[in-house]
Formats: structure tokens, C-alpha cells, sequence
């Protein structure tokens, strides 16, 4: 047995250098629309990336971005015939917030929105109220979910209130969610008497 392992063994070829990349990898310029396409599908970047070229890396389920060597950015991989963008609403909301009107137009509007309840609330404002403020409530929904990290927690108010039949006040939740500064525990330290180290020592730390 062993004498038809060495002798096969002289048969094969050389290990690659390293294990073969899973992946494929291609460069992409992020447009003044802060995003890029990669086979037909539309994918959102943080709009200080808008000019970058950067190096992407194509795997089943998700799209690696690096500058240079340094990963910047994980997206998960979109399809042109059921998932033709792929969009985070925190790339656009600062745009978004200056030109809250743009929501009503935008091609990619129903994936912009992270939850359904904020596609919900859209739909039913613009049946209740004139589109301005639908876009202006919308993006103010967007904005607070963000900035103060309870995307979650802003889903279930807006769908509490919507089951009741009305819209939910955007006050209201901006107070009930507002980011809360805690205030760092004072810290006393007491300052030991030198003279406690001579006598730890004994006198061996005496001239």
C-alpha cells in the first residue's frame, strides 16, 4: 500500500501557491449618483465614495468593496430579474433630507425602504395627505431611525399606528426615541501615602 503511494505520488502536480479564490473580481467607478453596476444591477455607496475606483469581489450571496487593499464596504449580491438595486437607505438619506421631494420620483423608492412598515406608511400618507408631506414625513421617519439607531423600534410604532387607522406623529416618536447622552460615572481614586511602600518593604528601602 504504501509502495503505490509513493509511486502516485510522484504523478502529481505541485499545491498552488494558495487556495483558489471562490470569487470574481472586477473593478468598478462609484457615478455621481454614489453607486455603481455590476451585470445590470444598481448598487448604492456612501456618496464620499463618489468618484473612487475600487476593486470589487463577487461572490454568490454578497459583493466585497476594497480601496486599495481595505475592505470598505459589504453588500449582498442582487439579481437584474427579482433584485435589479440594491439600495441602503443610509447612503441617501443626507441627500434625501435636502431634497425630500426626490422620494416621490426615485426608480429605486421600494427598495430604498429597510422595512416594510416604512413602505407602508408611504403608500397610506400619500392616499391622506398632499405628496409633499408624505415625502417630508417619510424621509423625517428615515432620518430618526438612523441617526439614532432604532430602525426597528420606529417599524412597530409606525405599524401600531397604522392598524389603528391613523398616521403616527413624527414629534412624538423623534421624542420618545431621542438619543439619550449618558454622562461617564465618576471615578475617585485616592492617592496612597508614599510612606505605606517603606513600610510594605521593611526598611530595605531605607538609605
Amino acid at each position: 500500500m504504501a509502495k503505490d503511494i509513493e509511486t502516485e505520488r510522484g504523478h502529481l502536480n505541485p499545491l498552488p501557491p494558495s487556495n483558489p479564490c471562490d470569487c470574481e473580481e472586477v473593478m468598478v467607478t462609484v457615478t455621481s449618483t454614489a453607486g455603481f453596476r455590476i451585470r445590470k444591477v444598481y448598487y448604492s455607496m456612501p456618496s464620499r465614495f463618489i468618484g473612487y475606483r475600487l476593486k470589487a469581489r463577487i461572490f454568490d450571496d454578497q459583493i466585497e468593496l476594497f480601496h486599495r487593499e481595505t475592505r470598505i464596504e459589504i453588500l449582498p449580491r442582487g439579481h437584474r430579474t427579482h433584485r435589479p438595486n440594491v439600495i441602503d437607505y443610509r447612503h441617501v438619506i443626507q441627500y434625501l433630507k435636502r431634497q425630500p421631494m426626490a422620494l416621490a420620483h426615485l426608480t429605486y423608492r421600494n427598495e430604498l425602504f429597510p422595512r416594510e412598515a416604512y413602505r407602508h406608511f408611504f403608500d397610506q400618507a400619500m392616499e391622506s395627505v398632499s405628496e409633499r408631506q408624505a415625502c417630508r414625513l417619510t424621509v423625517d421617519f428615515l432620518a430618526l431611525a438612523h441617526e439614532n439607531g432604532c430602525e426597528a423600534e420606529i417599524a412597530d410604532a409606525i405599524e401600531a399606528s397604522l392598524r389603528t387607522g391613523s398616521l403616527p406623529d413624527v414629534e412624538s416618536l423623534r421624542t420618545r426615541f431621542a438619543f439619550k447622552e449618558h454622562s461617564m460615572p465618576r471615578q475617585d481614586v485616592a492617592v496612597g501615602n508614599l510612606g505605606q511602600y517603606s513600610n510594605l518593604f521593611g526598611n530595605r528601602l531605607s538609605p
